[in-house]
Order: C-alpha cells, then sequence, then structure tokens
C-alpha cells in the first residue's frame, strides 16, 4: 500500500518537453530521483524503524574516556604485537628516534611516533613479521642539565621522566613490543657499546682526533649539525652556536 501510495504521488508520462526524447543521463539521474523520493515515503512505514518521519534518532554521546580505558586495560598485557623468533614470515624492522627522557612527551613526539605506528600496523596487516621496539635515548647531557637546572640526581630525574613518557605512550596504544625495552643509560645496555669500542680501537678502527664542532653554551655540549638551525642551538633559540676545537673519538 505505501508503494502504491508513493507511486500515484510521483507525476509520470510523458518526457516534459514534447517531441524530444529524454537523454540517457537524464533517465537515470530522474530513476535516481524517483527511488530515493519512494524510500523516503515508504521508509517511515517500515517496522524495522521504530522512529516517524519526523523524529530524529535520539543522539548518544560517546564517552571516549570510558571506551578507550576499555581497550586499554584489555591491550595492557596483550601480545599482539610481539616479533615472532622463528618464522616463516618476510621480517620488518621499525625503529622510531628514541626520545630523550629530559622532560615529558609533548605533540612533536606524537606526531613522530603515530607515524612509525602506522607503518608498523601496515607491514603486520600484509603478513610481516615486525620488530617494533621502543626505549630511552638516557645517556647524554640534555637529561644531565635538566636534572641540574630542576635540582634532582640525575638518575631520579631520568627514571621518572622515563616513567612519565611511558605511560603516555602506552596510553596512546603504539604498538610497540615492550619486552625489547631499552635504556641507554643502563650498564646492560651501554656495556656493549664499551664492548663494540674496544674491539674497533684494537683494530686501529677508533683513534682520537682535534677537530671543530658545534659548541652550545647552554647546553654546555656539542650539537650535531642537524641541532643547529639558522645559526642557534634547536633548544635556546636565542643562543648563537660557536665552532670550537675540540678532541673527539
Amino acid at each position: 500500500a505505501a508503494a502504491k501510495r508513493a507511486t500515484s504521488l510521483w507525476p509520470s508520462g510523458p518526457h516534459p518537453k514534447a517531441g524530444k526524447a529524454p537523454h540517457k543521463y537524464t533517465i537515470t539521474a530522474n530513476l535516481r530521483i524517483r527511488r530515493a523520493y519512494h524510500a523516503s515515503l515508504i521508509l517511515p512505514f517500515c517496522y524495522d524503524n521504530p522512529y516517524p518521519a519526523n523524529q530524529l534518532m535520539p543522539e548518544k554521546p560517546y564517552d571516549h574516556i570510558a571506551i578507550e580505558l576499555k581497550w586499554h586495560e584489555r591491550w595492557q598485557d596483550a601480545d599482539f604485537y610481539k616479533a615472532e623468533e622463528n618464522s616463516s614470515k618476510p621480517k620488518f624492522y621499525v625503529l622510531e628516534m628514541l626520545p630523550y627522557p629530559s622532560g615529558t612527551l609533548h605533540i612533536g613526539h606524537i606526531r613522530n611516533y603515530s607515524i612509525g605506528d602506522a607503518l608498523a600496523r601496515y607491514k603486520w596487516m600484509r603478513g610481516f613479521n615486525v620488530l617494533h621496539p621502543m626505549g630511552w635515548d638516557a645517556s647524554a647531557l640534555p637529561a644531565e642539565n635538566a636534572a641540574i637546572a630542576n635540582k634532582v640526581p640525575p638518575r631520579q630525574w631520568t627514571m621518572q621522566n622515563i616513567a612519565a613518557m611511558k605511560k603516555t605512550h602506552r596510553r596512546f596504544a603504539f604498538s610497540y613490543d615492550w619486552d625489547r625495552e631499552i635504556s641507554t643509560c643502563e650498564p646492560e645496555y651501554y656495556r656493549w657499546n664499551q664492548w663494540f669500542f674496544l674491539r674497533m680501537l684494537e683494530r686501529g678502527l677508533a683513534y682520537r682526533k682535534r677537530a671543530l664542532l658545534n659548541w652550545c653554551s647552554k647546553c654546555a655540549t656539542v650539537l650535531a649539525n642537524e641541532q643547529v638551525v639558522e645559526g642557534c642551538c634547536w633548544r635556546h633559540e636565542d643562543t648563537p652556536v660557536e665552532q670550537r676545537a675540540l678532541d673527539q673519538w
């Protein structure tokens, strides 16, 4: 009955331009409009639609905190993101820059790690055995300088920042294998740096030489070329970087 009523309400008959056949695209467009119109009349009478035509479906607020925390708890100890030790799948290694734990994560970090996370997930879905670790570039003067500025022992300052950063990482549910977490200030990590260095020294591959380096007086340390922005330190934009002749390995 509803379909009959809908059909009777739509004008039918010859094309408005008498004597001319309608263009095929006009016919297609008219059919689409007619179907949509019929559906709009029939839908309110369907048993599957409990709302009258003039009443909108009631809105339900999206409680993102409750919903995300629910799944966050499920994912906390899951093993979705662990690389398989013995697998026939093609291997793929994703590593973003490890953060300096001299403060807390900011939006620049989130942007950087979101890109790596998207890549790792894409490769997993493509059938790769993905290794995606995370760690902390903690063995550096920036962390030490931050600790001095905040009048906190360097290890205490570094460890509490690592804990805060890790909490943020996990809240964002990035796809890291936390079983492979490293921290460059721990002996378990830097002992291997020392081992490699000694092997190179024994073979004459490591040597000491005096050379010009980028120096920031506020950081009291050298900078890579990428850390010099328009002649100033990337952390202290008002501090010109100078060239100093220093001994280096």
